[in-house]
């Protein structure tokens, strides 16, 4: 790992009141009576007052960038603004791992901003929290066939390195088919034995393609414990594995396939939904896939170095109490909305939703939020860095009434925007420039969504 050189002149100073006072004005505008209400040790907490923002932005001791990804754009924003507010050691691993890594991503994959960013922060994040054991952040893409769902699950293995495996989804899967089975085999004196061949499970890197097409009676177990655990078992033995997963599923293909159990989704970070391109998005792919045959992406680091970094966040990324009630008022409000989407009840005369964000729920929400922080060059969790993770996180965790999405993706397809209370009037305009039409998974958007503006 490559050192930072000391700067020269005067040793580190604390930031620059201008710099601070720009810091404490974006935690004010972002939640006024969370900062007033920290003392001053807290307040400390969040700054590490050793690091000399002016040293990057007033003496050029930029990061040294690899010219083959160029400067991260978060970092020339962050200390143009002034904003900078890490250690060194945070400094280097954005720059020289999280951005080559979200960089490599942006070379495969045309426009899909949010799978390339979301997935960054998936390889990186802490999910499922348990003794001993800190778990991955897991994702799961749902979009039409041919977007790139399958091309960009490929990319992590070539830029970490590791062992990429595909476990295709079928309705006869059953445990042994991805955890792997016992064949017999015979030793040197000729005798027979069992031998364990390890299945997909032991990968670095899985994709478990058209997962809604795995009957859950017969391999939900073996993901649970996979995805929850890091571990699965054949036999009575348990093996420790903890690839990170990605998962994929489309929305026009149903025949065949099944609903995914809610404690399958809980275990996963981010459910992320694709858009549609451009014709301008169209050509660009067509261009760029020409050059795929001799395209070869450079591997930034190894697993190790990974998890090396997902362990730095998860105990070095500072998130204040003030922002744990915030988190747990919302998660509440999650279970019982009623009184936050009354357009929503009234046309549809009963609770809409049944179940909001579980515990474990919440361990990711926070987990994605304090790597979204690490990502932009902070050490300490915002209010506004909550709010930016919390669709992809919320969005397959609510369990909605019976029948609620396709009947708000029949009523919202046809409802005119300008005939709604706001602020599902400025939800229904965004949604519809962005999508061609209104499913069930982008309904459980809007109704979201819509939550999120009133009661946030």
């Amino acid at each position: 790992m490559k050192v930072w050189p000391k700067r020269s002149g005067k040793p580190a100073n604390p930031l620059r009141w201008r710099e601070l006072a720009q810091l404490v004005r974006s935690f004010v505008h972002a939640s006024p009576s969370f900062w007033v209400e920290m003392s001053s040790s807290e307040r400390s907490k969040y700054m590490d007052p050793n690091f000399d923002t002016s040293g990057y932005i007033d003496s050029g001791h930029d990061p040294d960038f690899d010219p083959d990804f160029g400067p991260d754009p978060y970092f020339e924003e962050c200390a143009g603004q002034g904003q900078l507010s890490c250690t060194e050691k945070q400094v280097w691993y954005v720059a020289k791992i999280l951005w080559p890594v979200e960089s490599s991503f942006r070379r495969v994959l045309v426009a899909q901003e949010d799978l390339i960013e979301y997935t960054t922060l998936g390889l990186f994040a802490v999910g499922d929290r348990d003794l001993g054991y800190l778990g991955r952040g897991h994702v799961l893409y749902e979009d039409d066939p041919g977007k790139g769902k399958t091309l960009l699950a490929t990319v992590p293995s070539k830029v970490l390195g590791g062992k990429w495996e595909r476990f295709q989804g079928a309705n006869d899967n059953v445990p042994a088919d991805l955890i792997g089975g016992w064949v017999v085999d015979v030793d040197e004196n000729d005798k027979r034995y069992f031998r364990f061949v390890p299945g997909a499970a032991f990968a670095d890197f899985l994709l478990l393609d058209e997962i809604n097409r795995n009957t859950p009676s017969f391999l939900g177990g073996a993901l649970l414990e996979l995805l929850g655990e890091g571990k699965v078992t054949s036999r009575g033995i348990t093996y420790s594995t903890a690839p990170f997963v990605i998962m994929t599923m489309n929305w026009i293909e149903t025949e065949g396939t099944y609903r995914i159990p809610p404690p399958l989704f809980d275990r996963t970070m981010f459910k992320i939904i694709g858009r549609p391109f451009t014709g301008e998005e169209y050509a660009e792919i067509l261009e760029r896939t020409s050059a795929f045959v001799d395209l070869e992406l450079k591997q930034v680091c190894d697993i190790k170095l990974v998890d090396e970094i997902r362990r730095f966040i998860h105990k070095n990324v500072y998130i204040s109490k003030g922002i744990r009630q915030l988190m747990g008022r919302f998660i509440r409000i999650s279970h019982n909305p009623t009184d936050y989407l009354p357009w929503f009840h009234q046309k549809f005369q009963a609770p809409i939703i049944l179940s909001g964000l579980s515990a474990r729920g919440a361990t990711h929400w926070e987990g994605a939020a304090k790597t979204y922080a690490f990502r932009r060059y902070r050490n300490y969790v915002l209010p506004k860095d909550l709010k930016e993770v919390l669709l992809p996180i919320f969005r397959h965790r609510l369990v909605f009434a019976p029948s609620v999405l396709e009947f708000f993706a029949d009523e919202l397809s046809k409802t005119n925007p300008e005939d709604t209370p706001e602020p599902l009037r400025k939800v229904l305009k965004e949604v519809r420039t962005r999508f061609d039409k209104i499913n069930s998974s982008i309904a459980a958007d809007v109704i979201l969504r819509t939550l999120v503006e009133e009661a946030w």
